[in-house]
């Protein structure tokens, strides 16, 4: 994983100003851990909400980080779907950040 976006990512998990959510990257509650990711990397590729459905999409996807962002930053599919787990399953953004801190 590009080492400058981790940084980045992690700090912004532990900054404080998200709000913790589940099931999808940005909802009018708040954000996944993915989400954060996203928002870390273009704020403004954020899309308004689809009539009638909780999340709001990012680059065309409401569940997990596009695959032209995961590239760029050479993130995996597979830790994006751990991420997803641990976030869903009540995991913290502090634990969350732990976690990325220590993958490659």
């Amino acid at each position: 994983m590009d080492a400058e976006f981790k940084s980045k990512w992690v700090a912004e998990l532990r900054s404080g100003k998200y709000k913790q959510t589940k099931h999808y990257l940005r909802t009018q509650n708040g954000y996944c851990c993915l989400g954060v990711a996203c928002d870390t990397h273009d704020p403004s590729e954020w899309q308004d909400p689809i009539p009638g459905f909780n999340g709001f999409p990012y680059g065309g996807d409401c569940f997990s980080i596009p695959s032209y962002t995961r590239k760029l930053y050479n993130i995996s599919e597979k830790l994006c779907n751990q991420l997803i787990e641990m976030n869903d399953k009540g995991k913290t953004f502090e634990e969350i950040a732990a976690y990325i801190e220590g993958q490659a």
